[in-house]
């Protein structure tokens, strides 16, 4: 007898270090990622400016800092299964995709490992 095997919990966090506008690194990111991002309208980042897609069963989300922040400048790639079933074991692809956007958008990046997350 087989166990049902549960599919994979895929995150990821990438910090994109950049001065452009948010709107500008959506379209580079979803260029080297083959997404389209839009403004994100729900309120899911409260105050945050965000940029959503959806793409091979993830949510991605492109949030920028507070309006007037004095902060380092650039934004963090948020990647979270879409399903809660994917309940498996968790797999962090954030230094891929920070190699992938690092390369094809020519973009600095950092993989930020993370830690149990919600969705």
């Amino acid at each position: 007898m087989t166990l049902p095997v549960k599919p994979p919990r895929v995150v990821a966090d990438v910090h994109i270090t950049s001065d452009a506008p948010l709107t500008d690194v959506a379209a580079l990111v979803g260029k080297a990622l083959w997404l389209t991002f839009v403004r994100e309208l729900t309120g899911r980042y409260a105050e945050l400016p965000a940029f959503v897609s959806q793409g091979i069963g993830l949510h991605f989300a492109l949030v920028g800092p507070p309006s007037g922040s004095t902060r380092e400048p650039g934004c963090a790639l948020e990647v979270d299964p879409l399903s809660r079933r994917f309940s498996g074991p968790r797999i962090d692809i954030s230094e891929f995709l920070a190699a992938v956007i690092t390369e094809r958008a020519g973009l600095l990046t950092s993989a930020r490992r993370r830690a149990g997350r919600r969705r």
